[in-house]
């Protein structure tokens, strides 16, 4: 049976004879929604009309077609209807390519002009900017469409509705566009109308109007909407429906799949940077974020074993462990959403995930709408909070019997990375095979072995925690001041040892007036190698580069140049010392002693704050001093990938060393193990360096955001945080995390290479990392935006007793370099004072 020339509605029709429109308007029929009276002109009528030899764009109706075409007509619709005719190929709508304003369509048609406008549609699938759109696409030569010819609506109203947002994917809503009329000018593009955003259970999240009176009312807006969800949920897939109302009665007019959303999935996906941007600030190249994400997923995976998480659970959740960090655009974020996935694998959820959000330094938890896409509504059964009450006390007591055994473990764990770390003894002799068989060896050794620092910075969370409320009950210490004081010079902890010897160096520097006048007269280079000679300060400057030299700007970026390689940072934060005053000695704190009258005769209640601070106080030291450990890992993976690069180099792999940065771990490795090729690594390198590039010159992403689908291939959608609430202009709260008072000027510091303070000065940035020590060494106080009570910068200037401020909101945005200000850091305040306010001034250095 041959093909017919005229088709209607059908319960199944066939793609190739009505084409995607078509097809879509005979399932919004079957599915009972009101649709205007159609018919569709298929491609066998074309076939008939062409005569051989005949060029397509001149094929016009034969007569047996036309009169087809006019009974349809006479059949459906009066004379003085007003039709629609438009295209309806097999390839239309379809996920991937829309063909969206390719093919013409005719609105206001006459009956009797119909045939026309139906040759017209067939005469534009034959236009040069089509053929163009098939060949982008990688689309071949199809057949003319079929050709829909419909009734139009008298609307008073119409529009479009989405089931999915269209810019960003996102799922969780419903967005429809209204106008009073016809909607062909909201189709096109020419004005936007009245926008209502819905949530998934129909309630209003935003609307914008485009006049005083929204075009549709809420019964119709929701009749609107719930047509929308049917259509999806009956389609599997988002849906773009274009609607009218006549009469008071809702028209479907056509539905089709969201094109663009087969790009990248549509998972919403919640990108927050925090206190990882401490280890990871700016453009973090491929190789630093394969490194470290191959880290998370082992030493993750490892702290969910610890907390009883059985083996069997964690290979389910696989995926959720490999990204638990992401490179967006050139910057390492935390994906919050797998976070809380592998929190919400351990017991006690709703109770444990705000020590985890504290131990990221996330400020603001995760939304309950992406919650519940973790865990749903949260709702157990009786016999399930049993079940998961019975796990939370058996992780809780292997959690003590781990703590009993903490110290041990500690110098288990140190000794470990420090038999990991003598390897090779002379990386330059050894070969491209030793040096990956090396870092596989420390791979071994030490990222499915990292349970001690995991446990520590777990009882360093809760030990704080306690502290800090029962000095506030039984103390009365509010502000934290206390605390902060207890904590403050406590001794012990690597990160204070670098200041220490930079303002040692500087004090000897200073007492030889003649090598500073030498050296302040010399080039850097001369000065470094006047250092390096002198018979006090050369053994000093070399025991701190050899023990300190990886502790350094970026010092977890593997790109980042070590002391080492660019020991300038450590000569500015020297000489910056030696011509700064002698510092008064500090004068001894008594805290313990302000913590005993605060508490006054409640014996018990001091024995156990005591015992409480003491223990914040050997955990924050022992998480600081396991960092630096992990420095130390990542400054020998750093050596050796660098002497990979040689040797790739010198084969002509790559065209220079730092083309390695590019490259991934996996990739390296694989060509050590012959599972890789070198053919297409310079290729590789060189696009990403290029990508990176372009990235570098975008500027900085929100602190917090959201992406849907594939981050690479969707926007991105800023989330917004609060403002300040401070009714008084020249002021701004944080976390006030080392007490005392200052007066001084503003130094604004956003890259801390070669940035060098006057004796005086406060430092103000957005984050600091402890490569920020050769700067700390010289400031006066700091306030950073970003960071918390825990963070390296409070830990760092408690320890040096500088008063700090972190934590302080737009900061960077309210201050100006320069500007005179007074940090408090027992109140927690940085507030902005007159420029006339008369500063004390330094003394002359000795």
């Amino acid at each position: 049976m041959s093909a017919p020339i005229i088709a209607r509605a059908v319960a199944d029709p066939p793609l190739a004879l009505y084409g995607g429109k078509a097809v879509g308007l005979c399932r919004l029929q079957a599915l009972g929604f009101r649709v205007p009276p159609w018919f569709v002109v298929t491609p066998r009528a074309f076939e008939r009309s062409a005569q051989p030899g005949q060029a397509p764009a001149y094929v016009a109706p034969s007569p047996e077609v036309a009169d087809e075409i006019a009974a349809e007509l006479a059949r459906l619709f009066p004379p003085d209807a007003k039709l629609a005719v438009r295209s309806s190929a097999a390839e239309e709508d379809a996920l991937g390519h829309s063909f969206a304003g390719q093919f013409a369509s005719y609105l206001n048609v006459a009956p009797r002009d119909a045939a026309t406008r139906v040759a017209d549609v067939w005469h534009s699938a034959f236009t040069p900017e089509l053929e163009t759109y098939r060949k982008h696409h990688g689309l071949t030569h199809a057949n003319v469409p079929a050709v829909i010819v419909q009734r139009m609506v008298d609307a008073e109203a119409a529009g479009v509705a989405f089931t999915a947002d269209p810019v960003t994917g996102a799922t969780d809503r419903t967005i429809v566009n209204a106008v009073r009329g016809l909607a062909d000018r909201l189709v096109a593009g020419e004005t936007l109308g009245d926008t209502y955003v819905l949530d998934r259970a129909g309630a209003s999240i935003e609307r914008t109007l485009a006049g005083d009176k929204p075009v549709l009312s809420d019964a119709m807006l929701k009749q609107v909407a719930d047509a929308a969800a049917r259509i999806a949920e009956a389609e599997r897939c988002p849906q773009d429906i274009e609607w009218a109302v006549e009469g008071g009665q809702l028209h479907l007019l056509q539905a089709r799949p969201i094109t663009t959303l087969a790009i990248g999935g549509t998972e919403r996906v919640l990108w927050d940077n925090s206190n990882i941007v401490e280890s990871y600030s700016g453009i973090t190249t491929p190789l630093t974020f394969s490194f470290a994400a191959r880290a998370y997923e082992a030493v993750y995976r490892e702290l969910a074993m610890v907390l009883g998480v059985s083996r069997t659970r964690l290979d389910e959740q696989g995926a959720v462990f490999r990204n638990m960090i992401g490179l967006i655009r050139g910057r390492i974020y935390y994906n919050l959403l797998n976070w809380y996935r592998a929190l919400a694998l351990l017991p006690g959820f709703q109770m444990n995930r705000r020590f985890m959000e504290q131990m990221m330094g996330v400020d603001r938890a995760l939304p309950r709408h992406l919650i519940e896409t973790v865990v749903g509504d949260g709702k157990m059964s009786p016999l399930a909070h049993i079940a998961d009450g019975a796990r939370l006390v058996t992780t809780a007591a292997s959690l003590i019997w781990k703590r009993l055994f903490l110290a041990r473990s500690i110098r288990a764990f140190q000794a470990r990375v420090n038999a990991a770390l003598t390897g090779l003894d002379d990386l330059s002799r050894a070969s491209y095979q030793d040096l990956a068989m090396d870092y596989r060896r420390i791979e071994a050794k030490l990222l499915r072995a990292w349970t001690p620092p995991l446990v520590n910075d777990l009882w360093c969370m809760i030990a704080f925690g306690v502290a800090k409320g029962l000095t506030r009950k039984w103390a009365g210490d509010e502000s934290g001041a206390l605390l902060n004081a207890v904590l403050t010079d406590q001794g012990g902890i690597v990160s204070a040892e670098p200041p220490r010897l930079i303002a040692e160096m500087g004090d000897k520097l200073r007492s030889d007036k003649a090598l500073l006048a030498r050296i302040e007269s010399a080039t850097i280079g001369e000065a470094i190698d006047a250092l390096h000679q002198d018979r006090v300060l050369g053994p000093l400057y070399r025991a701190y580069i050899e023990r300190f030299g990886d502790r350094c700007l970026g010092e977890l970026k593997l790109e980042s140049a070590t002391l080492t390689d660019d020991p300038r940072p450590l000569w500015t934060a020297i000489l910056s010392a030696a011509r700064r005053p002698t510092p008064p000695p500090k004068t001894t704190k008594n805290a313990m002693e302000k913590v005993e009258e605060g508490v006054g005769q409640h014996r018990f209640r001091l024995a156990i704050l005591k015992f409480a601070l003491n223990e914040a106080k050997a955990r924050v030291r022992d998480r600081e001093n396991m960092r630096f450990e992990r420095t130390r890992v990542f400054g020998r993976a750093r050596r050796l990938f660098l002497e990979m690069a040689k040797r790739l180099v010198a084969a002509r792999v790559i065209p220079n060393r730092d083309d390695v940065f590019y490259l991934t771990v996996e990739e390296l490795l694989a060509l050590a193990e012959s599972s890789a090729t070198a053919a297409s690594l310079p290729a590789i390198a060189a696009a990403r360096r290029a990508e990176f590039e372009t990235y570098k010159a975008q500027g900085d992403l929100p602190r917090r955001f959201e992406t849907v689908g594939a981050p690479a291939l969707r926007p991105i959608i800023p989330v917004k945080s609060e403002s300040p609430a401070d009714e008084d202009p020249t002021l701004r709260r944080g976390l006030g995390c080392s007490a005392g008072t200052i007066r001084g000027r503003a130094r604004v510091i956003r890259d801390p290479h070669g940035a060098t303070l006057d004796h005086g000065d406060i430092l103000i940035a957005e984050f600091t990392d402890p490569g920020w020590i050769t700067v700390f060494a010289n400031c006066a106080g700091l306030a950073v935006e970003r960071g918390s009570l825990l963070s390296h910068s409070a830990i760092v200037a408690r320890e040096l007793g500088l008063p700090a401020v972190v934590g302080v909101p737009d900061l960077l945005a309210w201050i100006n370099d320069g500007d005179v200000v007074e940090i408090d850091g027992t109140a927690g305040t940085i507030r902005k004072l007159p420029a006339n306010v008369v500063l004390a001034k330094p003394k002359a250095a000795e």
